[in-house]
C-alpha cells in the first residue's frame, strides 16, 4: 500500500467535497422574457406581466372574417373570469391608431397589442395563420394552441377551465 498515495486521494475528496458544498447557487440564465407586443398606449407587455392568471394570446387582424367572432368569443371569457383569465390580443401588422378605431367601434374590453413585423406570433407559435390562439397556465407555461374559430372557440375554452381547476 503506499500511504502517499492515500493521502492524496483524500485531499482530492475532500477539495471535491468543499467545492459540491458550497451554499453559492451556480448562475443560472433566466429564461428570455416572452414579449407580447407593445400595447395602444406604447407600453411593451410580457408574458410575465401576467404571472398568477391563465392566459390566452390571440393573434389577428381586422381585416380578417373569422377573427371577429373570435375576438367576441374571448371577449366574453375575459369577462367570465376577470380576476383569474388574461387575453392579450396580438394584432398582425396593423397601426394603433387602426387597432383603436376598431376597438372603439367593436366595443371590446381585451388588451390589444402590435405586432407589425409578426415577431411575437414567430416567438409564440409555428402557425403563420389567423386567428390563431395560444393558451399559457398560471405559471407561463404554454399549454396549447388553437387555430381557427371553431376550435379555439371550443379548445381554448376547455383549456382554460381545465387550467383554472387545477
Amino acid at each position: 500500500m503506499n500511504p502517499g498515495g492515500c493521502a492524496k486521494g483524500i485531499v482530492v475528496a475532500i477539495a471535491l467535497a468543499l467545492v459540491g458544498c458550497s451554499d453559492r447557487s451556480p448562475d443560472i440564465p433566466e429564461e428570455p422574457a416572452l414579449g407580447l407586443g407593445t400595447d395602444l398606449t406604447g407600453r411593451h407587455l410580457e408574458l410575465a406581466d401576467y404571472r398568477g392568471k391563465v392566459i390566452v394570446v390571440n393573434f389577428w387582424a381586422s381585416w380578417c372574417p373569422p377573427c371577429k367572432p373570435v375576438l367576441r368569443s374571448l371577449d366574453s371569457l375575459r369577462a367570465d373570469y376577470p380576476d383569474r383569465v388574461a387575453i392579450v390580443a396580438v394584432n398582425q401588422t396593423e397601426s394603433a391608431d387602426s387597432v383603436s378605431r376598431y376597438v372603439d367601434r367593436t366595443g371590446l374590453r381585451l388588451t390589444m397589442t402590435l405586432d407589425p413585423d409578426h415577431s411575437v406570433m414567430r416567438a409564440i407559435t409555428d402557425s403563420e395563420r389567423i386567428p390563431t390562439a395560444v393558451v399559457f397556465d398560471r405559471n407561463g407555461i404554454r399549454h396549447s394552441e388553437a387555430l381557427g374559430p371553431s376550435r379555439i372557440r371550443s379548445e381554448v375554452w376547455q383549456a382554460v377551465e381545465l387550467l383554472l381547476d387545477e
